[in-house]
């Protein structure tokens, strides 16, 4: 007895831990018994630590895909109404007004490969702003059609400012004035639309 009354036998209580973890380990406990309920029979001979660790890395892959869900909604709502990687000199995205101006200029200076392209670019930003289309820069010219196959009237006017625009651009076909005007007409109908 003498021997186990000296200090280094001595057990000193710990204090409890604060409320705030006491709390968070009901907790704890509450989720666990909770999701014992759905666990086989066989989950009760893995060891606590592990059990939490597995219960952690869970509760983290689950934030972590909520996470992303709702990242990816929220892209998907936000319009994308303004082009990247046509910034003006001012740092501001391209939109589809100022799509039109660029148009004008070329056209104006006769280069009407390029206003075609910008004149394309406009009626894809003007129709997002509309509600009509979800612009996509990743969208081919195919795509873009197949997503307003629905409205026949909208699908065949796109359709020739597509193709236009495909032979122009793509293919490098040559453009005059007046092939130029009726092309800014079709869009122009395109533009009226929604």
């Amino acid at each position: 007895a003498a021997i186990l009354a000296r200090p280094e036998f001595g057990y000193v209580t710990p204090a409890p831990p604060p409320r705030v973890i006491q709390w968070l380990g009901r907790q704890w406990q509450r989720v666990m018994r909770a999701l014992g309920r759905f666990l086989p029979d066989w989950t009760l001979d893995i060891p606590v630590g592990v059990a939490r660790a597995i219960a952690v890395i869970g509760v983290a892959v689950l934030a972590a895909a909520v996470a992303l869900t709702l990242m990816r909604i929220a892209g998907e709502l936000t319009a994308d109404s303004a082009l990247a990687g046509e910034d003006d000199v001012f740092g501001t995205p391209l939109t589809a007004d100022a799509a039109l101006r660029r148009a004008q200029e070329y056209s104006a200076g006769g280069d009407y490969r390029t206003a075609v392209r910008y004149l394309y670019l406009s009626t894809l930003l003007l129709l997002e702003q509309h509600g009509v289309l979800r612009y996509d820069r990743a969208l081919t010219n195919r795509e873009v059609l197949r997503r307003v196959a629905h409205d026949p009237t909208l699908s065949a006017t796109l359709q020739d400012v597509v193709d236009v625009f495909d032979r122009v651009w793509y293919g490098y076909q040559p453009l005059d004035e007046v092939t130029y005007q009726r092309y800014a007409a079709a869009v122009d109908r395109l533009k009226r639309y929604g």
